[in-house]
């Protein structure tokens, strides 16, 4: 019989599936943990990424990551997103044809949630001009568990070792960082700092800025620092122009690094 109430993985689920923007953790095989910003796309309510190639070393780590944690930070207007995380493993399939992306329907997913998609992707003349980004490396997070509501945060923390935990912060300062006072964990512990975001609802220019380094007892020590934040200004029609050329060379290279060119 169906169940009244929906289960905590479930209420995860529908977040993911209502968020612009979403995180994705893991740890390295040696525990070293990391994160990223990922645009949560879903498959019959089952948490999928469709990365272009341009980001195959995301892939890869995911892929040989035991376990990930999806983390849903970012608050929207609509009240469609709680925060929460929820831990579960990562299949990557690589889609280097884009037929599964856009046979299964994942496309018509992205396309309805992101603007930047609909100017490469909308039509099958875009698709044949913009080939290099139909290609995809499909990423299915499956079993999940362990679901939680969270604080909404700032950023998010991500803490290696033994196991990975994850959770939302505030930032007192970010240059060096410095994290607000809160209940944080003792001890010392690899750990990483993700803050991202994005001009919502079109997306035009997310970012994100991730520093490492170590959490020794609730303090945070910066080793190093990537990314930036939030532009000040609008793209000028040369920078939206060499960015799409940067997208287009860094979609090939990934094509060619796993052996599809």
């Amino acid at each position: 019989m169906p169940h009244d109430h929906p289960t905590p993985a479930e209420v995860a689920a529908r977040s993911w599936r209502g968020a612009p923007l979403a995180a994705i953790a893991w740890a390295t095989p040696s525990g070293d943990p990391d994160a990223a910003q990922v645009f949560p796309l879903a498959e019959n309510g089952v948490p999928f990424l469709a990365l272009p190639y341009s980001r195959i070393d995301l892939a890869r780590a995911l892929e040989a990551s035991a376990e990930v944690v999806l983390a849903v930070t970012i608050s929207t207007s609509g009240g469609g997103a709680a925060p929460v995380t929820v831990r579960g493993r990562a299949e990557v399939i690589d889609d280097p044809k884009g037929e599964r992306f856009h046979d299964h329907g994942l496309i018509e997913v992205e396309l309805a949630k992101y603007p930047a998609s609909r100017r490469r992707l909308d039509s099958l003349l875009l698709r044949r001009e913009h080939w290099w980004f139909l290609p995809r490396l499909l990423v299915r997070i499956g079993g999940l568990r362990d679901a939680r509501l969270v604080p909404a945060g700032q950023a998010l923390l991500v803490m290696g070792g033994a196991s990975l935990d994850v959770t939302t912060c505030e930032l007192e300062d970010r240059e060096p960082l410095v994290l607000r006072s809160g209940p944080l964990p003792t001890g010392s512990r690899s750990a990483v700092v993700l803050e991202h975001g994005g001009d919502l609802p079109e997306l035009e220019r997310p970012w994100d800025r991730r520093w490492r380094g170590t959490l020794v007892e609730g303090r945070f020590e910066a080793a190093s620092l990537i990314g930036s934040g939030p532009a000040d200004r609008p793209l000028t029609l040369r920078q939206r122009m060499r960015t799409e050329k940067q997208l287009e060379r860094a979609c090939k290279a990934g094509l060619r690094a796993a052996g599809h060119l």
